[in-house]
């Protein structure tokens, strides 16, 4: 039994390190070149080494001449990048849900959120693609941003970074807002003191922390973040009412779709899962889809308890953020949200801070650390000022992110980029590989312009 137990340690401790260390680094890593992998301490690789060969097998993992030894390594790897894909999908974004889709209704919100995460993991097969080519091309690991300059030019790397930037930003704006809001609440404070002291400590923390504390804490994060959810799930589901799930609109599925695609994106981790799992395509497309099919029945499920919780009204407007009715109410349920808000806020915060002073360490390498400095700190001040104007920066903020930045980074570029290397030439199914990147390129260039077209009437409306 001990021996066991010491086993199972070796084996998923290691991953679990990792886990926490590569998703507070993921998001930094999919842009900028010098992609880093992340190395299981030989210590922990020795004595696993050890462990496994002298551990029984069964039948089926001895090694024979017709099949090969199954590696331990291998499964811990794969697990570790399902847990990436499903762990970079969930964050601050995550407590915007119930009151996006509740509009809409249960149904209508399902059929969006499914159509839209078939969209995203087509992309992430046709981003996956590239990176495992060019990172066999150029024999080490790569960057989305790598990809993206060797493909289509210069301009098109300092346009990723450029989306890439703006991302965090608005991460930043949306955070502070919900986590200050949050902070006030509980504490009786003021918003503007809430927002300051989410924004500040959690950005100071993890600006002027190592690498090793930042990963350990996001990890702490993200694990409490599960549990969380989970406890939530077994609270709310007594209580909700299921005959709320009847309503539909679907006229309000157009208003719902850009905060569902920034709640649903996770590529901004896949040059790290194809690195980890070694550029092998088919076990790198089985954990890209059970990862976002987990993330996908996380959403849906969240979205049907939210709806099944909270009356929607007859006028068509939640009278608040569902969250905060939950929350206003009051008793267990409002404590393990208040727990399950802290986490996704704190992770989030965390690891975009530590992805943009990775980002400018980057770009202002050679000049001096108080220039450094100065544009992390501009970082947080910027994304700072914004948020303080209202609460409603929350929603504002993760409604532009998935109208623009995001489309165009995710949903327009990665099918150029395909098409600029003809990955459909060396697929086993060319023709319907070149149908799929063009129907990608044309849905993301419909999106955008439909989406411009809609707001610019909008603002001369107003």
């Amino acid at each position: 039994m001990q021996r066991s137990w010491r086993l199972f340690s070796i084996l998923f401790l290691p991953a679990l390190h990792r886990l926490g260390t590569a998703r507070t680094f993921a998001a930094y890593r999919s842009y900028m070149p010098g992609l880093v992998k992340v190395q299981v301490p030989r210590s922990f690789a020795r004595q696993r080494s050890k462990l496994v060969d002298a551990a029984p097998k069964p039948a089926i993992l001895r090694s024979s001449a017709s099949a090969p030894v199954a590696s331990p390594a291998s499964v811990v790897d794969e697990i570790a990048a399902i847990a990436l894909v499903t762990g970079t999908g969930v964050g601050g974004g995550f407590l915007a849900l119930p009151c996006t889709t509740a509009p809409a209704g249960c149904l209508p919100s399902a059929v969006v959120m499914s159509s839209l995460w078939l969209f995203m993991l087509g992309q992430a097969m046709v981003v996956s693609d590239v990176i495992v080519e060019s990172s066999d091309s150029l024999g080490r690991p790569v960057s989305f941003s790598t990809v993206a300059e060797r493909s289509l030019g210069r301009s098109c790397g300092v346009l990723v970074s450029c989306l890439f930037l703006s991302l965090m930003l608005l991460t930043h704006a949306s955070q502070f807002a919900k986590g200050g809001q949050l902070l006030a609440a509980a504490f009786g404070w003021s918003y503007n003191t809430g927002v300051l002291a989410v924004s500040l400590s959690m950005s100071a923390f993890a600006l002027c922390s190592s690498t090793g504390i930042a990963g350990i804490m996001n990890t702490v994060l993200m694990c409490a973040f599960m549990v969380s959810v989970t406890i939530l799930f077994c609270v709310g589901v007594p209580k909700a009412d299921w005959s709320r799930l009847i309503r539909a609109d679907w006229s309000a599925c157009w208003n719902q779709i850009p905060t569902i695609l920034q709640v649903l994106v996770y590529l901004e981790v896949l040059p790290t899962v194809c690195s980890l799992l070694k550029n092998d395509r088919r076990r790198i497309r089985r954990s890209v889809a059970v990862g976002a099919i987990l993330l996908l029945l996380l959403n849906v499920c969240w979205s049907i308890l939210g709806i099944g919780l909270v009356p929607f009204c007859s006028s068509g407007q939640y009278n608040c953020d569902p969250v905060d009715v939950i929350l206003g109410a009051g008793g267990s349920m409002a404590t393990v949200l208040n727990v399950l808000a802290a986490c996704a806020v704190g992770t989030t915060v965390v690891g975009t801070n530590v992805s943009l002073k990775s980002f400018f360490t980057d770009a202002c390498r050679g000049r001096s650390n108080l220039v450094l400095s100065f544009v992390c700190a501009l970082a947080v001040a910027v994304p700072l000022g914004v948020s303080l104007s209202s609460p409603a920066v929350f929603f504002r903020a993760i409604s532009l992110q998935g109208a623009y930045p995001l489309v165009l980074l995710w949903g327009v570029i990665p099918p150029l980029i395909g098409l600029a290397m003809n990955i459909a030439r060396r697929s086993s199914i060319p023709r319907s590989k070149q149908v799929l990147l063009l129907v990608l390129l044309g849905i993301s260039i419909i999106s955008v312009s439909s989406r411009f077209a809609v707001d610019l009437a909008k603002v001369k409306l107003g």
